[in-house]
């Protein structure tokens, strides 16, 4: 597989993704029913489609680079900040690479969700998080039995991983087993998986019959009254970091106790940050002590879910 061939894997996975951003808003309630998942996810991923196409070449580590740094620059969102940092992960593993193999491949995925992994605070199961190992491992295991699979179906296989492990994820996690809906995140990935598999099969699209996106919106409105005022950290606040030499580890520890679902992704000389807190001055001020914050971003989402509720829409 070369750059292009990547790109346009990619891309057909993102405009997959965006004929279902209000879905993945609708059923969007876990950490916070604040109803932005897909909205987040697309902001992330969209530029990556309308900004990259005359900069991709057949090198995909320089490919990838490319897609990387945009990726982490639009980051917006738990989910949207996580899948960015997957994607840097797997340009890693990919640097200086012409072209890869499916084991190269596999081990991009691997590296992609080992990423991920480091840039949360407290990965929980039942989210995008299992399925991106599911499938990493799926991939590693699909290579080892058989060196020579075909492309087309390496990507089904993994594809049909994606597609149980989101199914479990309405069993893990209470507030999911409790509306009935599976983790908004983890469909916003096999969704890119989906639209990839889509873009590179011969004849037909038959997959899409594997996905069910059905669900009860009256449940899931009815869940979201009750939980109205469990909101522990009011604030989802966002900024970059930029700086020459920006220790991860630290600031992940220093900020940690500010908030919860925490997400840091970036490399040493840009990162992003995402957290729910109730303090986002503090938050800012602890930042500008590693580098120049800029892109910063607060929004109250006991108001933002108040407006979802009341209003019906995403």
């Amino acid at each position: 597989m070369n750059g292009i061939e990547f790109y346009k894997g990619l891309s057909a996975g993102i405009n997959n993704l965006l004929n279902y951003k209000n879905k993945l808003d609708e059923i969007n309630v876990f950490p916070v029913p604040d109803g932005d998942t897909g909205t987040n996810m697309c902001f992330t991923l969209l530029p990556i489609v309308e900004d990259c196409n005359d900069k991709i070449t057949k090198n995909i580590g320089e490919s990838l680079n490319i897609i990387a740094d945009l990726a982490l620059e639009s980051a917006r969102g738990n989910s949207g900040t996580i899948i960015a940092q997957f994607i840097h992960g797997m340009r890693r593993e990919i640097r200086g690479k012409d072209r890869i193999s499916i084991n190269n491949f596999s081990d991009a995925l691997i590296s992609g969700y080992d990423s991920a992994i480091e840039s949360l605070m407290n990965p929980e199961e039942g989210t995008i998080i299992t399925v991106m190992r599911d499938v990493a491992n799926k991939s590693k295991k699909l290579f080892e039995e058989n060196p020579d699979i075909n492309f087309e179906i390496f990507l089904d296989k993994c594809y049909q991983e994606s597609v149980e492990s989101l199914e479990k994820t309405k069993n893990i996690l209470k507030i999911l087993r409790k509306s009935d809906v599976v983790d908004a995140g983890a469909l916003g990935f096999v969704l890119l998986m989906q639209g990839w598999l889509n873009s590179v099969q011969k004849n037909t699209k038959i997959q899409s019959q594997h996905l069910n996106i059905s669900y009860d919106h009256e449940k899931i409105e009815s869940l979201k009254k009750d939980i109205d005022f469990t909101i522990k950290n009011k604030y989802c606040t966002e900024c970059a970091i930029e700086s020459n030499d920006i220790d991860k580890a630290e600031l992940k520890e220093t900020i940690k106790s500010l908030g919860d679902s925490m997400v840091l992704a970036g490399t040493k000389n840009r990162v992003k940050i995402h957290i729910h807190t109730n303090t986002p001055t503090k938050f800012f001020k602890i930042c500008g002590a590693y580098g120049k914050v800029v892109d910063r971003k607060v929004d109250d989402m006991t108001k933002q879910e108040h407006t979802i509720h009341h209003t019906g829409s995403s």
